[in-house]
């Protein structure tokens, strides 16, 4: 079932990926055009980008879900709470796995680490909200 919670994680892992391409964009930016080095940007930078589209159009297929399931029950994202813990955690660990798995400097290991960067987050969310 599609809930508040998978659309806060969908949204914060969006987040995490364009956040990663602005970063590298800037990086392309300082690079010397013609080098082996600003190709290799720019193509990371597409794969990236269209890792991102996929990710946007699941979160419009998850934004229409949520329209037809009662849209009034469900709060703004930003205002959704971090699931439990453990949870957190699990899947973290999972993240990590494929962060590893990946080759680096990859789309895929650019998505895994921002993967593992949005847990990082929820994680962090979730433990300063148990301790408050």
């Amino acid at each position: 079932m599609t809930g508040e919670t998978e659309l806060r994680r969908a949204s914060d892992s969006f987040l995490k990926q364009v956040e990663r391409l602005h970063e590298l964009e800037e990086e392309k930016r300082q690079t010397e055009p013609g080098t082996p080095e600003m190709v290799r940007l720019a193509r990371l930078i597409e794969g990236i980008a269209k890792e991102v589209l996929g990710a946007a159009s699941r979160e419009s297929d998850l934004a229409e879900l949520a329209a037809r399931r009662q849209p009034a029950r469900f709060r703004p994202i930003e205002a959704v709470a971090p699931r439990a813990i453990p949870a957190i955690i699990a899947e973290w660990r999972e993240a990590e796995r494929g962060l590893e798995a990946a080759a680096p400097g990859s789309p895929a290991w650019e998505t895994a680490r921002a993967e593992v960067e949005r847990l990082r987050d929820e994680y962090r969310r979730a433990y300063e909200e148990r301790t408050d």
